[in-house]
């Protein structure tokens, strides 16, 4: 269990048996069902997560303009600010909520490329490194719309995501 995820057995019960493999190691999950789940990753509040994502994309745009207008040179400084304010946004995530928080690090860390020192690599991540933070919570958003539907009776078929 070396990848950061969540290790999942349905058991013939309907139960979910969960293993959380994080950055501090192998977490035992409580048992839990997909209702269950489902109610509780809806039940999440996003605010403070939102607002700490929308500095950071502010930090990026800041650093791709500056690229831009500075012969492709990229400042460090703001660099590793940037990835800081992520570290610890995800850090205090994963202390809050293990499983999605780790589960949303594990998207940001396959997502951004490898940070060689190279001005290029700081604006690769740059520019890819907001959507797997944001994809959480646009998530949240679609399994909440589902379940507003479910309640007014509009039927699944309606729905077709891409």
């Amino acid at each position: 269990m070396d990848d950061l995820g969540v290790y999942v057995l349905l058991s013939s019960d309907g139960k979910l048996k969960r293993d959380l493999a994080a950055l501090n190691g192998k977490i035992p999950l409580e048992d839990s069902t997909v209702e269950q789940e489902i109610i509780e990753f809806s039940e999440l509040l996003y605010g403070p997560y939102v607002t700490v994502v929308n500095y950071i994309a502010v930090t990026a745009n800041y650093m791709l303009q500056d690229y831009r207008e500075n012969n492709g040179n990229v400042d460090r400084n703001v660099f590793e600010f940037m990835m800081d304010t992520v570290n610890d946004l995800l850090v205090t995530f994963e202390g809050e909520n293990p499983l999605h928080g780790t589960l949303t690090r594990a998207a940001v860390e396959d997502t951004i490329p490898k940070d060689d020192g190279t001005d290029l690599a700081a604006i690769q991540t740059a520019g890819t490194i907001i959507a797997p933070m944001q994809e959480i919570v646009y998530f949240q958003v679609l399994v909440n719309q589902i379940l507003s539907d479910i309640r007014n009776g509009v039927p699944l078929t309606s729905w077709r995501v891409e």
